[in-house]
């Protein structure tokens, strides 16, 4: 809960209905979209960090023809 509530005051109050996990392969899809706000996995309680080089670890609430989205960037690798 605790992750979810910080993840959503990061992002600006409210946490948009669809998600989105993009690989490092997918950055330059990031170019479409409109950012409306960022945070880091650091920053959110019980999310794990990437340590793959090229895994940027970041949660940003977008938005793309109308669609508002989560998108997560990087991902972990156990």
């Amino acid at each position: 809960m605790e992750s979810a509530e910080r993840l959503s005051k990061a992002l600006g109050g409210k946490l948009p209905k669809l998600a989105l996990v993009l690989g490092s392969g997918f950055r330059d899809v990031l170019t479409r979209f409109h950012i409306e706000s960022e945070v880091g996995f650091a920053e959110i309680p019980g999310f794990p960090i990437p340590r793959v080089k090229g895994h940027s670890g970041r949660a940003m609430r977008a938005e793309l023809e109308g669609l508002e989205m989560l998108i997560l960037c990087g991902r972990a690798h156990y």
